[in-house]
Order: structure tokens, then sequence, then C-alpha cells
């Protein structure tokens, strides 16, 4: 999930996916865009600079989107 310090909505769906029961452990990873640290991530991955709805979901798998 792709998500920013002051959004209330991605809050909330992070509080719902851990309160999910699954079987298994689900593998959930934020990446908090108002942080510092992603300019590389942002140069690899060109589409994470046009994100403007958050949150923001995606399925990656070694660095592909399925």
């Amino acid at each position: 999930m792709f998500s920013k310090s002051d959004c209330e909505q991605c809050k909330l769906l992070e509080s719902a996916v851990k309160n999910l029961t699954l079987q298994g452990e689900p593998t959930f990873c934020k990446v908090m865009l108002d942080e510092g640290g992603l300019s590389d991530m942002k140069l690899e991955h060109k589409w994470i600079s046009n994100i403007d709805i958050l949150p923001f979901n995606v399925l990656i798998s070694r660095g592909v989107i399925l």
C-alpha cells in the first residue's frame, strides 16, 4: 500500500487489513510517500510518481506489477 502520514483513509484500510482472519500470513508492505529514501525506487519505477489517490494498492512480485 502506498500511503502518506496524514492519510486517514490509509490508516483505516491498514487497520482493516491487519484485523482480517486469513489462512496463512499475508505479506503487507506500506510505502510512505512523504518519507525520505524513495528516490531510487521512484527512478526505477516511474509510475510511483504518478500516484495521486491514496491509499493506492498494488500487487508487485519481483519488481513487476501483477
